[in-house]
């Protein structure tokens, strides 16, 4: 009914019959999308339809011609037919995108499939394919003006208004315009040429991170301190059999950690693994119910962390059973003053950095001490593949790409009680510290019952979010059901979301993979923000501040 050029065309061929009052012809030749001029052609020869991307075929047809055209789009198919339904669904599926051909169903099959009829039908139908068809569509006020969102406008007319949630747009004397603001551009066109958007979408395509120039950034090495995560952990298991433990330092029925930032990650961890209750502790004072059946462990790489000085000093009045691991420092000092297990690991790393050291010494050592029943072999053996996979050497790899999804946005690590929420708490401090960016976590199924209230309002308050779910087998079945829902919640808002499955077979190797892609996604993540990932400037200023008080 008029010469549309965001529409692909169907000519007719020869009459086939009718059915049910309408014409059945063969199909001679589709056309996507044509320019003005020949949708101007085709609208006055006739025998040219719009193209409404509706198609009736069997399932084996389609795949057979899908088999003849697109053969990567075959065999993904034939590859993700099986992972219907599985916690590996999403990540098979995005790894298949990156294969199959990129091309649509029109250009890749019906284009070149022979035995193709068309029924020209008249029905209510709009493809909504452009922002001119969305202003025809919408409801608008005497002046024309169709508005979605909060405007404020004076001799406006004729004109899309589409504003973000939470943001106004103003605006005086335009006409026939189109403004869409969103989270990642702003628009402003001539209403009528709005299929032109695609041509301008094309050229806003941000290049690939041209990722030998990011890594330059990268002045203090922290590329190659992650890429020894391994070894650290292989080396911290060593040093835990070689340390002196005295004889009254078993029987202990419970932990406590003192310990902050990168060194009190290393509390959560044992958590997840020890055998008995290991109880975290982040700040001055220690919990008043411990007592001689607990173990105190102080844990503080530099050795100098006010708090858990502090804090293992109120401990050590409780307690006769205690130990410290840390780089040297005051630590050092208290320790050797009051004749308590030192156990010292190499120097020169950022606490975070050292997290290696830090817990896989403890392991060693509370495995001996008989509160660790763990085999780490398959752990370490994912952990040394990962390096191989998610190192600069590797671009375009797992970390790379999650990074890029991340980037410019507000991360929401969800985790999992029991398994995966020390890893989800990790993530969250690695993006602080590494990226210098927000980021923030919680876990399943506590965030069931109350953070999904908060994304009503997430466009609005929070259209950065980018929700990251860390998957492993090991969650129990309810709360496996829980994330397929969640899933289904997110798409429903608009807010977007990842899947990040966990390694290996064993609990251990599962854990300890997503941790590894973590730290290499906020280093990664750190040089596309432009950032030298090492410096934590804020931290230095505030421990000056606090010390000349």
């Amino acid at each position: 009914s008029c010469p549309a050029t965001g529409y692909g065309y169907i000519q007719r061929g020869e009459l086939l019959g009718s059915s049910h009052g309408h014409d059945i012809f063969k199909v001679k030749r589709f056309t996507e999308k044509p320019d003005e001029d020949t949708a101007r052609q085709f609208l006055s020869e006739g025998g040219y339809y719009w193209n409404s991307g509706i198609f009736v075929w069997r399932a084996t047809r389609i795949l057979e011609e899908i088999n003849r055209f697109l053969p990567k789009l075959a065999q993904a198919l034939k590859k993700l037919a099986g992972l219907w339904g599985t916690p590996g669904w999403e990540a098979a599926l995005r790894g298949s995108w990156q294969e199959v051909e990129a091309t649509s169903i029109d250009y890749g099959v019906m284009e070149r499939a022979e035995d193709v009829v068309v029924v020209p039908a008249s029905f209510g139908w709009h493809d909504l394919g452009d922002w001119q068809a969305v202003w025809e569509v919408f409801p608008r006020d005497e002046n024309g003006v169709a508005v979605r969102g909060e405007h404020l406008g004076m001799d406006t007319a004729r004109a899309l208004i589409w504003a973000r949630p939470g943001k106004t747009v103003a605006t005086l004397g335009v006409s026939n315009v189109a403004i869409v603001d969103t989270q990642d551009a702003l628009l402003v066109a001539a209403l009528a040429r709005s299929q032109q958007v695609r041509e301008l979408a094309r050229q806003a395509q941000p290049a690939p991170p041209e990722w030998d120039e990011l890594f330059k950034l990268d002045t203090s090495g922290m590329l190659e301190v992650v890429a020894g995560f391994p070894d650290q952990c292989r080396k911290g298991l060593e040093l835990g059999e070689e340390v002196d433990l005295p004889q009254g330092l078993s029987g202990f029925s419970r932990v406590l950690c003192v310990g902050m930032g990168g060194s009190g990650i290393t509390g959560d961890l044992l958590g997840r693994f020890l055998s008995i209750p290991v109880i975290p502790c982040r700040g001055y004072r220690v919990p008043s119910y411990i007592g001689e059946e607990t173990l105190l462990i102080g844990v503080s790489y530099s050795g100098n962390t006010e708090e858990t000085l502090s804090a293992f000093q109120e401990g050590l009045s409780r307690t006769r059973r205690a130990l410290a691991i840390s780089s040297g420092g005051k630590l050092r000092e208290l320790c050797a003053s009051r004749k308590i297990p030192w156990i010292g690991i190499p120097g020169g790393y950022q606490p975070r950095a050292a997290l290696g050291y830090l817990l896989f010494t403890l392991l060693s050592v509370l495995r001996r001490l008989g509160a660790a029943h763990l085999d780490l072999k398959e752990a370490l053996a994912t952990l040394a593949e990962q390096a191989k996979a998610l190192g600069p050497a590797s671009p375009g790899n797992q970390a790379q790409t999650i990074a890029r999804a991340l980037a410019g946005g507000v991360p929401l690590i969800y985790g999992t009680y029991g398994n995966t929420g020390p890893v989800a708490f990790r993530w969250k401090t690695q993006i602080n510290e590494n990226a210098k960016q927000p980021a923030f976590w919680a876990e399943l199924p506590e965030l069931c019952h109350n953070e999904i209230v908060g994304w009503e309002l997430a466009e609005r308050v929070l259209p950065g979010g980018r929700v990251v779910f860390l998957r492993t087998g090991h969650d129990h079945p309810r709360v496996q059901a829980r994330i397929e829902i969640l899933k289904e919640v997110l798409l429903r808002r608009g807010l977007s979301y990842l899947e990040v499955e966990g390694e290996g077979k064993s609990e251990a190797a599962q854990l300890f993979s997503l941790l590894y892609l973590g730290d290499w996604v906020s280093v990664y993540l750190a040089l596309l923000n432009g950032v030298d990932p090492t410096p934590v400037r804020p931290i230095q200023e505030l421990k000056e501040r606090l010390a000349r008080l």
